[in-house]
This record gives structure tokens, C-alpha cells and sequence, in this order.
């Protein structure tokens, strides 16, 4: 045993560019680099579910699918405990819009005393620990809703799947 703290530098970000600007990036092929990401979700499921938070990348999702003609169903958790629902609310607008089947399920407002929240926490806190608590509701939320895979964001291949799905 030391006292000694030592660390190891894997990977390093880029250097930023300071003088990059919108006109020098090609955005065609960011475009093609995110639809390649979902073409690859079809291997889960050809049916896309999209946690739509009314957030940026869950937007992003929603009309990138939208437009390669595999419009997904949107499922948003409610969140009444932060700034009075307003993901929940901007997450109907924007599957209104979209023209998105939209399903909006509410939370146990006892979830945190259930056996359901004990097993979130054996299977996830130990590696990291969720945002506010409220995303441990969302496995929870999954599995009753029949949702056996599902799009979380653009992290290249972030796709939520439950125990059941093959």
C-alpha cells in the first residue's frame, strides 16, 4: 500500500480549433455519419422507440428518423419534480410536429421505496450513478410500457435493451 496517487492518460480530446467556423465543416457528411448510426439501430429493432425528452438530441433522433422515412413512437417519461415539466410538455410539441405516436407514461410517486428501484440500483449505481435519481425510473418505465429496445441520444450505438429482447 502507497500513498502515492498515480494516473494513466488513455485517449486525449483534440486540440479545439479556434478559428473553425460553420462554412469550413461539411456537414453532409455529419449527416451521413448520424443516419449510418440509425440504419445500424434496424439489427435491434426495425420498429423504432425514442426516449423523447424535448431535449437536443433526442430531437435530433426524432426528426433524422423521421425523414429517412422510419418515423419512431416517441415515449417520454413525465418528470413533475423539475422546472414544471417543461421536457415532458416540449417533448408533445415536438411529436406533435413530427407527427410522432407519442406515448407519455407518469411515475411511481413511490417508485424510490419499490423493488424496482433496489434492482436499478444493484445493476447501474455501482458503475455510475444517475442524473437527479430520475433516470433510474426509465428502465422501470420500459420494461412495463413492452419496449424491448430503444434510442437514448446520439452516443453511436445507445440503444437501451431489456433483459427480454433477443
Amino acid at each position: 500500500v502507497s500513498d502515492r496517487v498515480s494516473s494513466t492518460e488513455y485517449w486525449q480530446w483534440p486540440a479545439m480549433e479556434s478559428d473553425l467556423t460553420l462554412d469550413r465543416v461539411d456537414t453532409g457528411e455529419l449527416l451521413s455519419v448520424l443516419d449510418a448510426s440509425l440504419l445500424a439501430y434496424d439489427v435491434y429493432d426495425r420498429v423504432p422507440t425514442l426516449l423523447l425528452s424535448g431535449g437536443f438530441e433526442s430531437r435530433l433522433v426524432a426528426a433524422l428518423l423521421t425523414r429517412a422515412g422510419r418515423p419512431p413512437t416517441a415515449l417520454t417519461l413525465r418528470n413533475p419534480y423539475e422546472h414544471f415539466e417543461i421536457d415532458g410538455r416540449f417533448a408533445s410539441r415536438v411529436a406533435g410536429e413530427l407527427g410522432l405516436r407519442h406515448v407519455i407514461r407518469d411515475p411511481d410517486p413511490h417508485f424510490f421505496s419499490t423493488g424496482k428501484y433496489l434492482e436499478y440500483v444493484r445493476l447501474h449505481e455501482v458503475a455510475s450513478t444517475s442524473v437527479n435519481l430520475f433516470i433510474a425510473q426509465i428502465a422501470s418505465e420500459l420494461q412495463t410500457a413492452g419496449v424491448e429496445s430503444s434510442w437514448d441520444g446520439f452516443a453511436f450505438g445507445s440503444i437501451v435493451k431489456s433483459k427480454s429482447a433477443k
